[in-house]
């Protein structure tokens, strides 16, 4: 379709060409098809047209849809305009001065009316300050308070009829002054205590607390930057309606100060806040004190002690924060309004420090402390005790007592009692029912006269200084850091306590060790006295320990917790520590020294005693098996049961005995007789092994207690602190088991001794040529099994069981040993001596059968020996060659020697040839 030609003319053509055909259908079929197929290219073309300018084609729409709407409003603004102008035309013909007059009519009228309505506004208005007041919108009732007044002293001054009304609301504004000062007081100490208490009982309501406390100082905010900008205006009434004020106290205290702002009454608050502080802080204090005491919790347990007085004093210190935060507060609010506050630019008004109410708790809290710790009577007691013990170092009676050190009153005057009293009379009891009535309607009154003392159900005692430190603690640290203290600075109550613990407590407790201490180490039996059996039970014993170590042990875990409770003072409690455990081994030295006769030089005459200070001795016993077996016992509770691989392995401990103690006969005072020296030892060992074992846990538990920030007190580091006092108690321990294993040492060679005492007797001055009726064993054998016995009897209750083998292991092999070597010894015996002999080899074996509850097998050796003097000479040699060297060359040439003794001299003649006939075998078997 060609694009030049419009659509009527097209159409034009198309008829034309159709009237010329005539009927032709074919011809008019070919048009209809050319038509349709023009039409369907031209679609296409107008999609894709409208396809590629979419945009173009929307926006056009859209513009013209606008210009259209447009059009249509200028059209109808236009006739609007048409109707104004006209009625404007028609006002235009009126009369100006018929107009003027109407118009100051209505003028009038409007400010009458207006007038009217302030007056109906100003006569409702004690109404609206009384319901204000009542719903504690005291920011809103003085806004009307001085807006009214203002209006009254203003445009309404002349008005007769208000001059009542404004003599009304000037009485009100003094009151609303009086009713503002108390609401502050009740917001600073009873209403910060209590929403501390209720959010203490429960989360979720101090959550919503927070959120609802977020939003109220938005709000506040912004009002009081409004007043700052505009001066006294009730700005902002309408958003602060919208909210209970007194549910957030540090918003409700900033309407109560910008309320007295606009009273024009802040100098005046600020003298009054100052003179209740002391008061107040009294009767939080009695409040507690009551609150404390009538808890079921404490009522019905009596023995509480320093615990009621650290729930009473943690109680108080959350109060005392809560009330400072509240002053500081307070003291903020003041200091905006003042600076926001155009009328008193220049006037210089000074803001009550918040470090003065610090300062009055601090004092409140260490009279506290004076009277629960029991201060003046402690140090009086201190003086008294210390002069017992000639401690003239110690005077701090004097230094609390007579200087009153930190107390701010002396002592109290008496007072003097009434000469009559009319408490029966009637006008007494009238006037007593009027000021009960009184003090019903006035609590602060009422609380004042309540229980002046009352108490809380703790004693007075020093000792609570122990459970309230850590708690004091922290709150001097909130002191200190609220009163922005310089390093090494310190506040009053810090100086309190410091003085408190280092010159009153500390050695309050080194006196009371000390005499704790002496109480059970001083004394003719002092150190004897062992522990009961609940006791023993206890400490999971198997057996008694020394008292003197239990309670030395006590003392330890004392201090040790103290250092957990007083971590400042923990290197003066660590040396107090190292004090007593020196003290305690220097007696168990002397004592130990005692027992065993030592000279001043630390010589002593017992054998035994000498043989446990050498050095090389000690490291012989330690290697032997016996002592191997000891160690094994104590650590896996069980000991080596193999008794010949014992007996041979204790040949050498026999043999060094031996060389030393056979030659020469013991001496009385060369062995230790009494028992009770005997039972010493044991006990001895027994504690001092515990107890070096307890102190090394209690230096482990110092890395515990030691406290890893006392490098905020103390120059040196706590590193070094610990690695002192870790490396003293185990030095010392290590000092207490040496002293325990020497004991042990001591008993184990004692039992030797004593075994070489009798038997060195029995063989070098017994006579064993005797007759038939003299075969019962030696005397001194049975001297030494009745001692024997009788030892074992007396360390059974002293040692535990392997300890107490340990004392026997091995002593049968050493005596028959040294029955073999004695042999030598005896001058002459027969065939009857021979039978004695044999007898008291049987009788020890018997007794160390009973000992030690196995058989001695060295012992049927040594009666064996001793069996072989009844065969001759040859019948001996013949016997090395069928059994072997079962004994030693010289044994069997002692064999052979005693032998010749019960001969006749011409037996005697051959005895070198059977001697070195005896050689020759020995050699040739070797």
């Amino acid at each position: 379709m060609s694009g030049t030609k419009s659509g009527a003319t097209y159409l034009i053509d198309v008829i034309k060409s159709l009237s010329i055909s005539g009927g032709d259908k074919r011809h008019r079929d070919d048009e209809k098809a050319r038509l349709e197929n023009q039409f369907s290219v031209c679609d296409n073309k107008l999609e894709r047209l409208i396809a590629e300018n979419y945009d173009q084609l929307q926006a056009a729409l859209q513009a013209f849809t606008g210009i259209r709407k447009h059009v249509s409003g200028s059209l109808e603004t236009v006739k609007t305009l048409k109707s104004k102008l006209s009625a404007c035309e028609k006002l235009l013909s009126y009369d100006r001065e018929d107009l003027f007059k109407p118009w100051t009519d209505s003028v009038e009228e409007k400010q009458k009316i207006k007038i009217l309505d302030k007056i109906d506004k100003i006569r409702s208005s004690p109404e609206q300050v009384d319901k204000y007041v009542a719903e504690k919108r005291y920011l809103h009732a003085t806004g009307l308070l001085v807006t009214t007044l203002e209006s009254l002293d203003g445009q309404l001054k002349s008005i007769e009829g208000l001059r009542e009304l404004k003599t009304e609301l000037r009485t009100r504004k003094e009151k609303m002054h009086e009713t503002l000062i108390e609401e502050l007081s009740n917001q600073i100490y009873v209403r910060s205590v209590k929403d501390i208490e209720m959010s203490r009982s429960s989360e979720a309501v101090n959550d919503v607390s927070r959120k609802r406390s977020k939003n109220r100082t938005l709000i506040r905010n912004t009002i009081l930057q409004e007043q700052s900008a505009d001066g006294h205006t009730a700005r902002g009434m309408d958003e602060l309606l919208q909210s209970q004020p007194d549910d957030d106290g540090e918003y409700f205290v900033n309407v109560i100060v910008e309320a007295l702002n606009l009273l024009g009454k802040i100098p005046d608050a600020i003298v009054i806040i100052e003179s209740r502080i002391k008061r107040e802080i009294q009767m939080i204090i009695k409040k507690t004190k009551a609150q404390i005491s009538e808890d079921p919790r404490y009522k019905s347990n009596h023995n509480s002690g320093g615990h009621v007085l650290l729930e009473f004093l943690n109680v108080l210190f959350e109060k005392f924060c809560c009330v400072a935060k509240a002053h500081e507060i307070a003291a903020e609010a003041i200091e905006k309004s003042l600076s926001g506050s155009n009328a008193n630019q220049d006037e210089e008004i000074s803001v009550y420090r918040v470090a003065d109410v610090w300062s009055e708790m601090q004092y409140a809290v260490q009279n506290i402390l004076s009277q629960y710790l029991d201060v003046t009577n402690t140090a009086a007691s201190l003086q008294i005790r210390a002069q017992t013990y000639k401690d003239s170092s110690i005077n701090v009676a004097e230094y609390y007592t007579q200087q009153g050190r930190f107390l701010r009153t002396g002592p109290k005057p008496q007072k003097k009692g009434p000469l009559f009293r009319f408490d029966n009379s009637s006008h007494a009891i009238t006037m007593s029912s009027y000021l009960m009535e009184k003090k019903l309607q006035d609590p602060i009154a009422a609380m004042e006269d309540y229980d002046v003392d009352i108490k809380i159900p703790c004693t007075p005692h020093a000792n609570h200084i122990t459970v309230i430190y850590k708690g004091l603690s922290t709150f001097v640290t909130k002191v200190e850091e609220h009163l922005s203290f310089k390093e090494g600075d310190h506040c009053q109550l810090f100086l309190f306590l410091d003085a408190f613990i280092s010159d009153i407590y500390l050695k309050k407790v080194q006196l009371q060790v000390k005499e704790k201490i002496d109480s059970v180490v001083k004394g003719v039996n002092a150190l004897k006295n062992m522990i009961d059996m609940h006791t023993q039970k206890l400490l999971k014993l198997a057996r008694p320990i020394l008292q003197s170590t239990v309670v030395v042990y006590d003392v330890i875990h004392y201090l040790v917790d103290m250092i957990h409770d007083l971590p400042r003072y923990c290197s003066k409690i660590i040396n107090l520590l190292l004090e007593v455990l020196t003290d305690y081994r220097d007696i168990i030295v002397e004592v130990f020294n005692s027992v065993l006769r030592c000279a001043s030089n630390g010589e002593t005459k017992v054998i035994s005693a000498r043989w446990a200070k050498d050095a090389d001795t000690i490291i012989l016993l330690k290697s032997l098996p016996s002592w191997k077996n000891i160690m094994t016992a104590k650590s896996n509770g069980m000991n080596m049961d193999d008794p010949e691989t014992f007996n041979d392995l204790n040949q050498q401990e026999s043999e060094i005995l031996l060389n030393n103690l056979s030659s020469d006969m013991l001496q009385k005072e060369e062995i230790l007789i009494e028992l009770d020296d005997l039972r010493m030892l044991g006990n001895l060992h027994e504690s001092l092994e515990w107890f070096s074992e307890a102190l090394l846990d209690f230096s482990k538990v110092l890395n515990h207690s030691i406290p890893k920030n006392i490098l905020e007190y103390q120059k040196i580091r706590n590193d070094d602190i610990y690695k002192i006092a870790s490396s003293s108690v185990c030095k010392l321990s290590e000092d207490f088991k040496g002293i325990s294993e020497t004991c042990l040492f001591i008993l184990h060679l004692e039992v030797r001794c004593h075994c070489f005492f009798y038997l060195s007797r029995a063989t070098k001055i017994s006579s064993y040529e005797c007759t038939v009726d003299n075969l019962d064993p030696d005397p001194l054998v049975i001297g030494l099994n009745k001692d024997l016995a009788r030892i074992e009897d007396t360390m059974s209750t002293c040692l535990r069981p392997y300890k107490l083998r340990y004392l026997f292991d091995g002593l049968g092999s050493l005596l028959c040993k040294y029955m073999i070597t004695s042999a030598s010894y005896i001058k002459k015996l027969n065939s009857n001596g021979i039978e004695k002999m044999c007898r008291n080899i049987f009788a020890l074996q018997q007794n160390l059968n009973n000992i030690t509850l196995t058989r001695e097998i060295a012992l049927d050796r040594c009666r064996q020996y001793y069996e072989l003097l009844n065969l001759s000479a040859d019948d001996i040699i013949q016997f090395v060659i069928d059994k072997g060297k079962i004994y030693k060359d010289t044994e069997f040439i002692n064999l052979l020697t005693l032998q010749s003794r019960r001969t006749s001299f011409s037996g005697r003649r051959d005895f070198k040839a059977k001697i070195k006939r005896l050689q020759e075998v020995l050699k040739e078997i070797s």
